[in-house]
């Protein structure tokens, strides 16, 4: 529901941007950002964010996991990756302090 209302989403591991370009089309009210440490790839996903339509809702960032900018996500996903993360319980931790802090 909160997708469809408008979320903040962070695609960590986002590689070439499939995952995170799929969701923009999908959810066109929520604002995206797609997280890699490989540059190359992060330059790939922004040119495929563009050629798919979705480029003015989705922002890619050269990052590792474990220290990705930003607080207030309203969701956090791990496509394919976290398995194959050099530590992925840092990596988990770090998530849960960037998520929003909803009352209740």
């Amino acid at each position: 529901e909160k997708l469809k209302k408008g979320a903040r989403v962070a695609d960590v591991g986002c590689g070439l941007g499939a995952s995170t370009v799929l969701m923009a089309k999908a959810y066109p009210n929520s604002e995206f950002v797609g997280f890699d440490y490989h540059d190359k790839s992060i330059e790939a996903a922004k040119q495929r964010a563009k050629e798919a339509g979705v480029g003015d809702r989705i922002k890619f960032e050269v990052s590792m996991a474990k220290n990705y900018p930003g607080r207030d996500y309203d969701f956090v996903t791990f496509f394919d990756c976290l398995h194959d993360m050099g530590d992925p319980a840092g990596a988990a931790t770090h998530v849960r302090s960037t998520l929003t802090k909803e009352p209740g």
